[in-house]
């Protein structure tokens, strides 16, 4: 490994070598249209109660539309998926969701998408400013679930989507602890 400086750039460099799973978060605009946003800073927080949290930037629209609605959805993206993250990850750009790309699911109060891996809708619970970005974190109000089996998830890695592939058994490498003079786990 080799030391670099702690620039932006070298930031942003180190962050794309961590693989992610793609999320389109959904809320409607203030004219109700169905409009989402591609994410990749998503975490599940708590199952009791059930919270999930999400980063969004403080100048984007979407974090302005969740603050005023109150709610928000999280779609997990599946490995097909890739036209509708691309859809919703241009800054500036329409954000707006076709209504075939929707499921009509009026229990939830956030869009949801077809064929996402799983859906979950959530009030916002706590918000808070971090750097550029605010963490908001939601309580989970309903959940749905895609089909099974699904066909894999959506990851965002070096820059771009990708499909996650099971490793074959002959390229698992089993982990060896480096242990000290005495034999114990260093």
């Amino acid at each position: 490994m080799t030391p670099a400086g702690l620039t932006p750039d070298s930031f942003k460099e180190a962050m794309c070598r961590y693989a992610s799973g793609v999320t389109l978060i959904t809320v409607h605009d203030a004219d109700g249209a169905p409009v989402g946003m591609t994410a990749t800073a998503f975490s599940s927080v708590s199952s009791e109660p059930p919270l999930v949290l999400i980063c969004v930037h403080g100048a984007t629209r979407t974090y302005e539309r969740v603050l005023r609605s109150g709610y928000f959805g999280v779609n997990l993206l599946g490995v097909d998926a890739g036209p509708i993250a691309e859809h919703c990850s241009r800054p500036g750009g329409s954000k707006v969701l076709p209504p075939d790309w929707l499921i009509d699911a009026p229990q939830w109060t956030a869009p949801a998408v077809a064929g996402s891996l799983a859906f979950v809708d959530c009030e916002t619970y706590r918000h808070f400013p971090a750097g550029t970005h605010h963490v908001i974190v939601g309580r989970v109000r309903g959940i749905g679930l895609g089909p099974a089996p699904d066909p894999g998830p959506l990851v965002h890695y070096q820059r771009g989507y990708q499909a996650l592939h099971p490793l074959q058994e002959t390229t698992r490498m089993p982990f060896t602890a480096p242990l000290t003079s005495n034999g114990s786990v260093r």
